[in-house]
């Protein structure tokens, strides 16, 4: 695979990051680019940051021509969501409340409209009393070199390996693989024999300094993040599953999610630092949501949300075409990770505030068994239904607060469990395996899954917990996943790592299991770490 530079996926002039300063770099990432699509996207961020445009969006925003505009955005939409939004009386409930559904023929149309009037509403007000946002700081501070050694470690392990076969040869991660990471991966989730255990690291943030990156370009820059995942394939000598992902399509999403700056207070990143939640109480009863809708608690929008939403569409869209570019002729020898995400179990705790919702879950059960029954079920059809519309095999659940690390095992059933096994049902009937990434310590919670899931109908991705004991309460009933501690991967020796990995091997091997640390692989593991994986499969985890 060559780019009109003629450069390959196996040349080493590729660049990436920080890689990225010299005149051939950066006119290499600019051969990626589409000039007319920058300059729609340069006018979109003009129109919609430029004061003198949205002085006049506010003093017409009552006008006939907007509200003629407004009424056929509605009109438009609504006829896109029939069909779509099977339950549309709940999702109109979801955004809108009892209040405001009335007001609305559409679901998203007027979700979006009312993030754009509060935006134009918000900068009235900052304008009003002479309120200025300072830019954020960016700091450059070089990254560490996380891949140093990578040459010899890959050459040592996986001589002559080759990264992107031709002609639709199986790919092949270590050297004696008979079956596809896409094979291999399925016959893990059904609990059937296969060739070796899986190797399935959830990449993220260790893309922007396995790549030779930083953070700033990995939340911002799909070309640089694109082409650190091309490195982080070559110097990793690849895994079960391919790199591929961008911080900012996660934090400027202008939908309910916990990452999403539209509702939660993020900090932003610079080169060193990574975003940071700062998690307050944002609401005083869960009434407000029922009465208007989860657009009520739409946090203050400022240019730089808006400007990071229009940078994520067109980075989102650079980002694929570099991924293409090199992975497009493998990518359906991979499984995926996830293609769908419901995380309507952590909005509410996050929403209502750590310590006034750990009070709720003794004083106001029944309370927080209705807003989840709110707020579920409409994300879970919205959800499933964008799924199946990209022939998704897989569809994530993310939850953290509902963990043993909140709350007892009781509180847990009274309170998330009926509506979190809701969601994992909606997706198993759609024809979809669900990926439960569990953060924090489910130990406590297991037992449920196991009592009242069919068999094989989820990967449980763990995190604080020894695997050995989950394992113990789930035996065969599901495909196990990840729960090597961050400590371990990152300060503890290859050696260490290797040990662990070879105790999880021995015990669940045979039962589904698919190497990886917990939540995501951390952003600083040594390389040397990243290969003992590998080296613990090849050495325990054939069959």
């Amino acid at each position: 695979m060559k780019s009109r530079f003629g450069i390959g996926i196996n040349d080493e002039r590729i660049p990436s990051g920080l890689m990225g300063k010299t005149t051939f770099a950066k006119k290499f990432e600019a051969s990626f680019r589409n000039p007319v699509l920058d300059t729609l996207f340069r006018n979109i961020n003009t129109i919609m940051l430029n004061d003198r445009c949205l002085n006049f969006f506010y003093h017409n925003r009552f006008s006939l021509p907007f509200q003629g505009i407004k009424n056929l955005v509605d009109w438009f939409v609504a006829k896109i969501e029939q069909g779509l939004i099977l339950n549309h009386k709940e999702a109109m409930l979801l955004f809108h409340g009892i209040n405001g559904s009335n007001q609305f023929r559409s679901v998203m149309g007027d979700h979006l409209i009312s993030i754009l009037e509060k935006y134009i509403m918000d900068w009235h007000l900052r304008q009003k009393y002479n309120v200025r946002i300072p830019p954020p700081k960016r700091k450059t501070n070089p990254p560490p070199k996380t891949y140093r050694g990578w040459k010899k470690l890959r050459e040592e392990f996986q001589p002559n390996w080759d990264p992107i076969p031709a002609d639709g040869q199986p790919v092949k991660i270590l050297l004696t693989d008979s079956l596809t990471p896409l094979e291999r991966m399925r016959k893990l989730v059904a609990g059937k024999p296969t060739d070796r255990i899986g190797f399935g690291p959830s990449w993220d943030y260790a893309v922007a300094y396995l790549g030779g990156s930083n953070i700033w370009e990995f939340c911002y820059d799909g070309i640089a993040t694109g082409l650190a995942c091309v490195n982080t394939w070559l110097r990793c000598g690849g895994s079960d599953w391919l790199p591929s992902s961008i911080g900012v399509g996660a934090y400027a999403i202008p939908y309910p999610d916990p990452h999403s700056r539209y509702y939660f207070k993020w900090n932003l990143p610079h080169d060193a630092n990574f975003p940071q939640f700062l998690e307050k109480r944002l609401i005083e009863s869960y009434q407000e949501i029922i009465d208007n809708g989860y657009n009520s608690t739409l946090q203050e929008i400022t240019k730089r949300t808006i400007r990071d939403t229009i940078v994520m569409f067109r980075e989102l869209y650079y980002h694929g075409k570099v991924i293409n570019r090199y992975f497009g002729p493998i990518k359906n020898q991979f499984y995926p990770y996830s293609k769908g995400f419901i995380s309507a179990f952590d909005l509410i705790p996050m929403v209502r505030g750590l310590i006034d919702f750990s009070r709720d879950v003794k004083k106001k059960k029944e309370e927080i068994h209705q807003i989840f029954e709110f707020i579920t079920k409409p994300l879970t059809d919205i959800m499933v239904t964008l799924s199946k519309l990209m022939n998704a095999e897989t569809c994530m659940i993310g939850c953290s607060r509902g963990s043993s690390t909140f709350m007892s095992p009781k509180d847990f059933e009274e309170t998330h469990w009926k509506s979190l096994k809701y969601s994992i049902n909606e997706i198993n009937k759609a024809g979809m395996t669900c990926t439960l990434h569990l953060d924090n310590n489910w130990m406590g919670n297991l037992h449920y899954f196991v009592e009242e899931l069919p068999k094989r109908s989820c990967i449980l991705h763990l995190d604080q917990l020894d695997l050995v004991e989950a394992h113990k309460i789930t035996s065969d009933h599901f495909c196990l996943m990840g729960a090597i501690s961050l400590p371990l991967a990152t300060r503890g020796t290859p050696t260490q790592l290797e040990e662990k990995l070879k105790t999880y091997i021995k015990e669940i091997g045979k039962d589904g299991l698919i190497l990886a640390s917990g939540c995501e692989i951390p952003v600083d593991i040594p390389i040397q770490n990243f290969y003992a994986y590998k080296k613990a499969i090849s050495r325990y985890g054939r069959f």
